[in-house]
């Protein structure tokens, strides 16, 4: 019998306003909503919204302000569901300004010092641990554990601990970005115990090396394995992706395209990666969608593209 599969993702979704370097730009800067883990969520919903017995949930924090409210009817009107976020009296929800210049590389300022997800897994949330409870496979990053507070980490760890005792899984990615942290050691050490949780491992080669010093993504592997993580990929921008499963590693070359906007190329590779593993693929089978999501992504504006620009995947049926 086949049963619907739970996937949460949890994090930080933020108002986004997107424009082009240069004051004398006349255009006005768009608004829309983005995030990490948000931007996982939405691509995961919308394979899973088509046919598959896959359901997304987000689990963050927002604010009563509009823009809160905007934001959790975006993520409703993509398959994303919302049931367990909390709304904040005083708090609003986090902003950030890109720029892409005319490579596809972007630039971003952040406004998050009264962003209401930093207070997941505090009183103010009280849904957030029952969340992570009724999943059975919980995706969250590097940022989603930067902006908790020292005692919302230790309640989040409890709660993985809890849900891999009972047979869940926990997928992470590094996602090291240095502004949220105090300092290197701070970010290693809570990283290092996300990792000592996490089944499948989604890191960037230089965020990898940036953080622990790896040498390269030989290294970053065996590091990883040596915490007791089965499965990890390895992003390597334009080189592709380094899988190792086990004992095998291999890797898999880059989607060649002419990037427009590089925003949520590994965002977007782990959702299709993710998605691929949950039906039933094999880690190498699971990065080669990875890619193939992430090529479509970056030849399109914005972290968020239209559906019908995806590549197509099969739909599954998980059997639990």
């Amino acid at each position: 019998m086949n049963t619907p599969l739970d996937l949460l993702c949890i994090g930080e979704c933020m108002v986004e306003l997107r424009g082009r370097p240069g004051a004398q730009d006349p255009r006005p800067m768009a608004l829309s909503f983005g995030g990490d883990s948000a931007n996982v969520a939405i691509y995961l919903a919308h394979y899973g919204a088509a046919g598959s017995s896959v359901r997304t949930h987000y689990l963050t924090a927002v604010g009563e302000d509009r823009y809160s409210g905007e934001m959790l009817d975006w993520l409703n009107r993509h398959h994303v569901g919302t049931e367990s976020v909390s709304r904040i009296t005083g708090k609003t929800a986090g902003m950030y300004l890109i720029e892409v210049d005319d490579h596809g590389e972007r630039s971003f300022v952040y406004y998050r010092g009264q962003s209401a997800a930093r207070q997941l897994f505090t009183d103010a949330t009280p849904d957030a641990e029952e969340a992570i409870d009724g999943a059975d496979w919980v995706y969250l990053s590097g940022i989603s554990v930067a902006i908790l507070t020292e005692a919302a980490r230790a309640v989040l760890y409890r709660r993985l601990d809890s849900l891999r005792a009972r047979g869940g899984k926990v997928v992470f990615d590094t996602n090291y970005r240095p502004v949220l942290w105090s300092g290197t050691a701070e970010a290693r050490n809570v990283v290092t115990e996300v990792l000592r949780r996490t089944d499948l491992a989604l890191p960037t080669c230089e965020d990898e090396q940036e953080l622990f010093g790896d040498k390269d993504e030989h290294a970053t592997v065996d590091r990883l394995q040596d915490l007791g993580i089965g499965e990890i990929a390895v992003k390597l921008g334009h080189r592709g992706v380094y899988v190792a499963d086990g004992g095998d590693r291999t890797y898999i070359p880059a989607v060649t395209v002419a990037a427009l906007d590089t925003t949520a190329a590994g965002d977007s590779f782990n959702a299709g990666y993710l998605y691929r593993k949950i039906c039933g693929a094999t880690a190498v089978e699971a990065a080669r969608a990875g890619v193939e999501v992430a090529a479509a992504v970056v030849a399109h504006p914005g972290a968020i593209i239209e559906p019908h620009h995806l590549p197509p995947m099969p739909g599954c049926k998980v059997r639990l």
